[in-house]
């Protein structure tokens, strides 16, 4: 009876309501902003390599009010059809040294600052020959072309990009994803090492794998991970598993360390990666 009363009575029409205009206009000011965000795609040098040949690119998205996000992508190019080599990750070392089978190669002497991971899942050992033996015989010509870069569209805080090596690995395949009891809160380790905790409150660094990709270090003092619901914060990121039923002790010999000793750690590790 009330939805039949509902349908053939209707009420009042409401009544016409006007936005002041000071709100429509910050409102399309605000939409206007979020709309104004762009990548665009410079090309920045190619060189032939094989059958095929090597680009690189800049892409550089634009935020208002907010600094350019610059990434260098290298992408091979054979058949009529590209494939990204990497998206180069400056100041990138993973936390396990590289083996034989990646056929690790220095380009140039000094800090390995601009490493190129090439993946054994996209390209064969002949093609990462290829294209590892071609940087390095186009190198000053690489380098000619990437200090010609605007300067409001810098790649690495303004430090010169200089690719530095290759490595023949998957670079994804060091990341790490792990779940535990609590719904809303998930750890992770990157593949430069770093030990991640997502939360309600953020994320908080509890941890890193260390010498040589063999140790897991988790200090003490997580006053953060305490107050999103976490009172054993490192009970909880030892119980959480990924997809494989893998926890970090299963992969890592896990060591509770001071704060102290925890910085002390990573400085020696950082000498040590830099003499990799």
């Amino acid at each position: 009876m009330f939805m039949t009363d509902l349908h053939f009575r209707p009420g009042p029409r409401p009544a016409r309501f006007r936005l002041p205009g000071a709100v429509l206009l910050l409102a399309a000011l605000v939409l206007g902003l979020a709309g104004c965000s762009r990548t665009a795609v410079q090309s920045v040098y190619e060189t032939s390599c094989g059958a095929g040949k090597l680009i690189l690119t800049r892409h550089v998205t634009t935020h208002p009010g907010a600094a350019s996000e610059a990434k260098l992508w290298i992408e091979f190019e054979a058949d009529g059809s590209r494939r990204i080599v990497d998206i180069v990750k400056p100041r990138m070392t993973l936390y396990a040294p590289p083996t034989a089978a990646e056929r690790y190669s220095h380009l140039r002497p000094g800090s390995d600052d601009w490493p190129v991971f090439v993946s054994p899942r996209d390209f064969t050992p002949a093609e990462y020959d290829l294209i590892r033996n071609r940087l390095a015989m186009v190198l000053p010509e690489l380098d000619a072309a990437l200090v010609t870069e605007p300067a409001d569209e810098q790649l690495d805080f303004g430090n010169p990009a200089r690719l530095s090596s290759t490595r023949y690995t998957d670079y994804e395949g060091f990341r790490r994803k792990y779940a535990g009891p609590l719904r809303d809160v998930r750890v992770e380790l990157y593949p430069n090492g770093e030990i991640w905790c997502f939360h309600a409150k953020g994320r908080t660094l509890v941890g890193s794998v260390v010498g040589g990709g063999h140790k897991a270090l988790l200090p003490a003092g997580h006053g953060l991970l305490e107050n999103a619901g976490l009172p054993h914060p490192v009970e909880f990121v030892l119980s959480c598993r990924d997809a494989q039923g893998r926890t970090l002790a299963s992969e890592f010999n896990i060591e509770r360390v001071t704060n102290k000793a925890y910085e002390a750690a990573l400085h020696a590790e950082r000498i040590d990666r830099r003499q990799r």
